[in-house]
């Protein structure tokens, strides 16, 4: 039986303690301590506008890093810009969606990410970041 290693780019995106994954092993490998986990986000368009416009939504996927283990990543994901968060994902499959509200930030520029909180069996870890446009603000009717 052989094992991998997982590296220490790895560990830095995702991995909140060591993960040894037992490669071979039937029906399919096993982490030790935490499968690392890598998050994307991605979003239909980059501009928000107000009043009866449509509002930016985000989609996110996280999977293991982890050779062989086809688990799913339960838990969440909060969409945030800075220190505030902007919509939670619950992930079913490792998927899910959200749409903040378009009220949640000023005019402007923003980088958003997205932030998977782990589970038992799989660790934090954070999104790419995608730029969002905030282009005026209504009167929020």
């Amino acid at each position: 039986m052989g094992f991998l290693l997982v590296s220490a780019a790895l560990l830095a995106t995702g991995v909140s303690s060591m993960a040894v994954a037992a490669q071979n092993q039937a029906p399919e490998s096993v982490c030790y301590s935490t499968c690392a986990t890598g998050a994307w986000l991605t979003q239909a368009r980059n501009l928000v506008s107000y009043g009866s416009e449509d509002i930016q939504g985000y989609r996110v996927t996280v999977r293991s890093h982890v050779p062989g283990v086809s688990q799913a990543p339960t838990g969440t994901v909060a969409v945030m810009s800075g220190s505030t968060t902007l919509c939670t994902i619950v992930l079913s499959a490792g998927r899910g969606s959200c749409s903040p509200s378009p009220y949640a930030l000023p005019p402007g520029f923003y980088g958003i990410r997205g932030y998977y909180s782990g589970d038992a069996t799989f660790s934090p870890s954070a999104s790419n970041v995608r730029t969002l446009q905030v282009s005026r603000v209504g009167s929020g009717d």
